[in-house]
């Protein structure tokens, strides 16, 4: 327990860093984008290469994937019943946010300070299926709510995932496990070097992306999403 408490403890003050780094305006939100898509397109591949390039493929961790969607289904059902009432943008955004989990920006700083690169492979398994709701089902969602109402288009859906570079690095890390084949050394120790980066950079721009004031409509949507999200699964 003292280490989680340790690192948890260390999170909190790079997250609380984060905040006041936007409080006092040394960065701001724009640059807060920029640094959520360095994250999510060099720190968190480069992770995911050097903690799956010695991956040894076994049934549990494909059982972890199968776990990811359907875990997704089940919120989205859940979703669908408690915002049932809920009309437009307003429902789609809430339902969008329903199956999701953010492993990869904000779960894996924990999990590699805690459990370390093992502790990786098993949320990263989770965390491919969980992709594969969240930029397929979750884009469906966002294109008919958002007021276009267009029909499943399953070429989009295949293009978005497409798109998604930690997705795209799973998948290949994935099928060279499979193949036996192994990456460059020069590759991997490079991206051991750029993946330190990761969890300092995570909970810094979490920080960065609090924000304590809303209005008493968005408070009630918080409510209601909390209580759907985690009062029933």
């Amino acid at each position: 327990m003292g280490s989680f408490n340790q690192q948890f403890i260390l999170s909190i003050i790079i997250i609380v860093l984060g905040f006041f780094i936007n409080r006092f305006g040394w960065l701001g939100e724009n640059e807060g984008d920029g640094l959520s898509r360095l994250i999510i397109n060099v720190t968190l591949p480069s992770l995911i290469i050097y903690s799956f390039h010695d991956l040894t493929i076994e049934p549990s961790l494909l059982v972890l994937v199968l776990c990811g969607i359907i875990y997704g289904l089940i919120l989205m059902g859940v979703g669908y019943l408690f915002f049932r009432k809920k009309v437009g943008k307003s429902k789609g955004m809430l339902l969008m946010m329903m199956p999701g989990l953010n492993i990869g920006l904000f779960a894996y700083p924990l999990v590699e300070g805690l459990f370390g690169q093992e502790g990786i492979q098993f949320f990263g398994m989770l965390d491919v299926g969980n992709a594969l709701i969240t930029f397929g089902m979750c884009y469906v969602i966002g294109s008919y709510y958002s007021g276009q109402h267009q029909a499943f288009d399953f070429l989009s859906i295949l293009k978005k995932l497409g798109r998604s570079v930690p997705l795209m690095t799973y998948l290949v890390v994935f099928i060279l496990s499979v193949l036996n084949l192994q990456l460059p050394m020069l590759l991997i120790d490079t991206a051991e070097v750029i993946s330190r980066a990761n969890m300092p950079l995570s909970l810094i721009v979490l920080g960065m992306f609090i924000h304590i004031h809303m209005d008493k409509s968005q408070r009630h949507d918080l409510l209601s999403f909390l209580s759907a999200r985690f009062g029933v699964v």
